[in-house]
């Protein structure tokens, strides 16, 4: 499942998962995509579910409300707009469709933080990674823009990419969303956390590749949610920065304000199937298909 979310919906200094109804500014710049709500509020932070769930969206798919935000990418200081966005939601174990899995829906305002926003080294690939796009000759893993090295990509459509992957497993508990940090899941923060990325054969975490298992302490399989940025730009990454900081401080934040009913479909339509029930049939629920325009 693949849902398109652009053009970027604003850019504040707000942040309403981990600083929920605190005051303007209260965090580093973030690019939101996807629900339109959320940037114009006069103050995000005192964003609720009921303020987001059902209401306008960038994305494809008309019910994904879900409000998703990123550091800032910069050129030189000035901000890069999205050449192109897309969130692929997969089963746990990273298979686009698999008729017997057991993968169900986030539960309604799930709140998620992926990625170290402290980190000043290279995160785990499977967490946070850059490229240059998937028909550059260079789509990665690469730990940033620098070792991205667009300027020496050679495909046909080249735009340096920042990948977030978010942790697939859950145990069936969410921490209070009332205030303060109200996230479930942070890869920054020091809070319970109720999701966990899978377990390869060898116990190791990992996001999608070799995948076999959740931790048994978080049994139930969500989908595993890659969140790419692509923007245009073909450069040697030496004048990119995020407004978090060092480059390798990459994390996104990830809202579920999706229309519930219809998240549920959209997975019972395009994960939990097989190639030959649906090759890509149903475009309003799962997005283009992936053969297509990859921009």
């Amino acid at each position: 499942m693949a849902i398109h979310c652009k053009p970027e919906t604003g850019r504040r200094q707000a942040d309403p998962i981990v600083t929920n109804d605190a005051p303007v500014p209260s965090s580093h710049l973030h690019t939101y995509l996807g629900n339109t709500v959320l940037a114009d509020m006069v103050n995000p932070n005192n964003a609720v579910y009921s303020d987001l769930v059902g209401k306008a969206t960038t994305c494809s798919n008309v019910a994904d409300s879900a409000a998703y935000w990123f550091p800032t990418v910069s050129r030189g200081g000035v901000p890069l707009s999205i050449a192109g966005q897309t969130n692929y939601y997969r089963d746990f174990d990273n298979d686009q469709e698999d008729k017997d899995s057991p993968v169900r829906a986030y539960p309604k305002d799930a709140r998620f933080v992926a990625g170290n926003g402290g980190s000043v080294n290279p995160q785990p690939a499977y967490i946070v990674s850059w490229g240059c796009g998937e028909l550059s000759g260079r789509n990665g893993a690469y730990p940033d823009p620098v070792a991205a090295a667009c300027h020496t990509a050679t495909g046909t459509k080249v735009h340096l990419a920042m990948n977030v992957r978010y942790p697939p497993c859950w145990d069936g508990a969410s921490n209070s969303h009332v205030t303060g940090n109200t996230a479930d899941f942070s890869g920054t923060h020091a809070i319970r956390q109720h999701y966990a990325y899978g377990l390869q054969a060898d116990g190791d975490p990992h996001s999608y590749l070799g995948v076999t298992r959740c931790p048994s302490n978080y049994p139930i399989e969500v989908p595993a949610l890659n969140m790419v940025q692509r923007f245009d730009y073909q450069g040697d990454g030496t004048d990119i920065s995020i407004s978090s900081g060092d480059i390798h401080s990459v994390h996104a934040d990830f809202w579920n304000t999706w229309v519930q009913t219809k998240l549920t479909r959209a997975i019972n339509r395009c994960i939990k199937t097989t190639v030959t029930d649906h090759p890509h049939g149903f475009p309003e629920d799962c997005g283009p298909d992936p053969n297509g325009d990859r921009v």
